[in-house]
This record gives structure tokens, sequence and C-alpha cells, in this order.
């Protein structure tokens, strides 16, 4: 017998919308990094659309605010990346390993959830150079 709420038959897995929205939610939950979160600051951050850390100011303005003291750099630079900004201390950065380096096209960064607080906001640290290409 389907199923009622999605029309596929028992058993079968329903297909999944494929919406900016879940396309970047499984981007998101594939680049999170389960494990122990590194010490120290970190290079970039991810925060989604979505999140305003301060509705009275503008979005820049208020990211830029927040995050100027945990990058711990003079000016952040916000970039936009699938469905989230990307928040940096280097106007240069770009998510993925230059297409000669063998880790292309591998992202430059594991990226950390922060906390229940700032949902959705992710710390990312540069991935080592001694980190053999997959």
């Amino acid at each position: 017998m389907p199923n009622a709420s999605t029309g596929t038959p028992a058993g079968a897995v329903a297909p999944i919308a494929n919406t900016p929205a879940t396309v970047a939610e499984a981007v998101r939950a594939d680049h999170d990094n389960p494990g122990p979160k590194p010490k120290g600051k970190p290079d970039a951050i991810r925060v989604p659309m979505g999140y305003h850390p301060n509705p009275r100011a503008n979005i820049i303005v208020a990211l830029t605010e927040k995050f100027r003291e945990v990058l711990d750099v003079e000016r952040v630079y916000v970039k936009v990346h699938d469905e989230d900004r990307v928040l940096c201390g280097d106007p240069a950065m770009t998510m993925l390993f230059p297409s000669a380096d063998a880790r292309h096209p591998m992202e430059m960064y594991t990226w950390h959830a922060h906390g229940p607080k700032d949902k959705g906001v992710r710390y990312g640290y540069l991935v080592a150079d001694d980190v053999d290409a997959e």
C-alpha cells in the first residue's frame, strides 16, 4: 500500500525534493565534521542566510561585529557560498583547493557546529597540508 503523504510504495524510499534548501542542508550535513573541534581560532565562519545576530542592524555590520573577535582579524570579508554566508579575514579566500592541488575539488576547511545558541553557525578550520588527498 502506498504511503499516503508521499505516494511512494510501502517500503520504498520517498524521493528527496531537489530544492535549494534541501540541497544546501545535504551539503551542510556532508561537510560538518563530527570529530572534536580543533583548538584555536577558526579560519572561517559559515552562517546560514537566515541567521541574523541583530535584526536592528544591517546584516553585514551585525555579522562583522559578532564574529570579528572570533576570527581575530581587523576586517571581516563576507562571501556567499551555496545557502550560506562565509566570513573570513582573507579577501582571496576560496572554499576549494586550487585545481593544481591533488585534493581539488575537496573543500579547504573542516566545518564544526558552533553550538545550540547560534543554530546553523559552523566554524571552519583549514585542512592541514599533511592531510593525504582522498
